[in-house]
């Protein structure tokens, strides 16, 4: 059994006789995804059909077949990563923001998650692995750690604890620091209960004290049942979760089908020529000596940061410009489709032009 398979029997439940609209202005994401999760008519296995407005709320007349949709779950699952509701720095571990909890924010940040797993989106990939134990099992043996507790303060003072080798050293932390009476120690009598104080002072600030966000988030990750199949298949499921995904030159260049003109034709001549060039330029944005990176590539042609765990419903695929004088390429998010543009008889050039193109589209990647 694969992560994919368990997608794809909840992907195929999905049905057109309803369809759920997501209108959305890109700096307000949240909010936007909000209102769509709490019509009445929503369902976790409607269609989903996305709307993306400019600046001025000019619709950019984007028809969903697929990239509006990857887009929008890839900039809302960013959103989640960033907002109050999770503290560190790259992998995440969830924290008590009370206007969340009582807004149910972490409801609907579970629900989008959820529905990007089953509609065709990416999972998070920024869950610390502490985080990601004490969602499925609650405390577990090693879990949650001081570097859970969100609060500088109360770490900073646990770890001097844990440095301590002198009883009354400890006491005199303890007496400094209300936050142990709150958590249920005031006094210490010897040596040997200092273990289990910082167990239990760790499990009260980083578990007990944000469980009741904890438990609204897993119930909206339970939309679609993805929670109870995280519960059962928590292998499967923790790269998506928790680790990031690295594209390579290779990985790109594998994904692609090139559609190639006729062979020995004066178009086919060009297009080996260009795809030279496609594959240094794969190369240089891996190592980082262009403008742009693999991961602003792939979103230009998909929309998302990487391949997500159902895959794409067809083949990505790379056409030729032509007919056109352009010097940038276009890519088509729907379809999954590059152009290249073919004008270029030197390298330098071609590279010039697509990182510029790539770098400066931002909506559907026509650069």
């Amino acid at each position: 059994m694969t992560l994919k398979s368990l997608l794809q029997n909840l992907n195929e439940q999905i049905t057109e006789e309803g369809v759920t609209m997501f209108n959305i202005y890109r700096e307000g994401i949240f909010d936007c995804c909000l209102r769509a999760l709490k019509r009445s008519s929503f369902s976790p296995f409607h269609k989903i059909s996305v709307n993306f407005s400019d600046i001025e709320g000019t619709g950019e007349g984007a028809v969903d077949a697929g990239g509006p949709s990857r887009e929008m779950f890839r900039l809302v699952l960013n959103h989640i990563k960033e907002s109050s509701m999770f503290c560190g720095s790259d992998k995440k571990y969830i924290r008590l923001d009370m206007r969340a909890m009582n807004e149910r924010h972490y409801y609907a940040a579970g629900q989008m998650i959820a529905l990007s797993l089953i509609h065709g989106g990416d999972g998070p990939h920024f869950f610390s692995q502490s985080f990601y134990s004490v969602l499925r099992q609650d405390i577990a043996e090693g879990f949650p750690t001081i570097n859970d507790i969100d609060d500088h303060h109360i770490r900073d003072e646990l770890n001097k604890l844990s440095n301590a080798t002198d009883a009354s050293v400890i006491q005199d932390i303890l007496d400094k620091n209300q936050f142990f009476t709150i958590a249920g120690y005031e006094v210490i009598t010897d040596m040997k209960t200092k273990d289990q104080l910082l167990d239990d002072v760790t499990k009260f600030y980083a578990f007990h004290r944000i469980r009741p966000a904890l438990g609204q988030f897993r119930e909206g990750l339970n939309t679609g049942m993805i929670y109870e199949l995280l519960k059962s298949h928590p292998n499967l499921f923790q790269n998506t979760m928790c680790q990031t995904e690295d594209i390579t030159s290779n990985t790109l260049e594998k994904l692609f089908s090139i559609m190639y003109s006729e062979q020995g034709s004066s178009k086919r001549s060009i297009e080996n020529r260009i795809i030279s060039f496609w594959r240094d330029f794969l190369l240089d944005c891996e190592d980082n000596v262009t403008e742009v990176t693999l991961k602003d590539v792939i979103i230009f042609i998909t929309a998302a940061e990487t391949v997500p765990p159902l895959g794409f419903s067809i083949a990505p695929k790379i056409t030729f410009l032509h007919d056109d004088a352009t010097l940038y390429p276009k890519a088509n998010t729907c379809a999954l489709e590059i152009s290249l543009p073919t004008c270029h008889s030197s390298y330098d050039k071609f590279k010039q032009h697509m990182a510029f193109g790539i770098g400066n589209c931002k909506d559907f990647a026509f650069a």
